[in-house]
């Protein structure tokens, strides 16, 4: 069985093998990143954290090491990502370095107008409409819309202009209302409320 303090000692062994090999990958000497070794040294690490640690010297040791090998996790993984993304490169002698960023210059309104001409125009060529389209958002009801202001008003009695109560009523049908079940026993009693506030109702009458 493996004592607790073989253990550290192997985390910290591992540890000074992972980051040689971290700093071979940086280096151009070794062609992929060590992850494996990583994923084993993160597996070690995260089983010994597991175990009730009694003594104190122990407990500092342990957590010296874990923190010092999140530490490191957290500075290979971002100058991992900033190989991938052009923001280290290397340079004839095969070390890091990092490009400049961009300079913060502002924007111009002619330089932003150019743009969205240039951006219309590439749209027109591909035949994608350039104006906006207005559209009802999901969710919301789109019930027959009422003129405003009819040239030609109908008659006293007659309902060719406005919706019927069935159409009004088939419109709001569609407009997010919650759903209603059958109920047992007296439908009329329960039929207008939702399935939750029927539960409720039932349960203070059974008690």
């Amino acid at each position: 069985m493996t004592t607790l303090k073989d253990a550290l000692d192997r985390i910290d062994e591992e540890l000074a093998e992972l980051k040689r090999q971290y700093d071979l990958f940086f280096q151009g000497a070794r062609r992929s990143e060590p992850q494996e070794e990583r994923k084993i040294l993160e597996w070690m690490v995260r089983r010994v954290g597991q175990r009730k640690i009694p003594n104190t010297s122990d407990q500092f040791r342990f957590h010296s090491l874990q923190s010092r090998f999140h530490s490191f996790s957290g500075l290979w993984t971002r100058m991992v990502r900033d190989l991938e993304e052009g923001r280290l490169v290397r340079d004839a002698r095969g070390n890091l370095v990092r490009t400049k960023g961009l300079g913060g210059e502002p924007v111009t309104p002619d330089h932003l107008d150019q743009v969205l001409e240039q951006l219309r125009s590439a749209r027109q060529e591909c035949g994608i409409p350039t104006e906006e389209r207005t559209s009802i958002p999901s969710g919301r009801c789109s019930g027959p819309a009422l003129p405003k202001s009819p040239s030609n008003p109908a008659p006293a009695g007659s309902n060719s202009g406005s919706p019927s109560r069935g159409e009004n009523r088939k419109s709001r049908q569609g407009c997010g209302r919650r759903r209603t079940r059958p109920v047992r026993g007296n439908p009329k009693a329960y039929g207008s409320y939702p399935a939750a506030a029927i539960r409720t109702i039932a349960l203070r009458r059974a008690a």
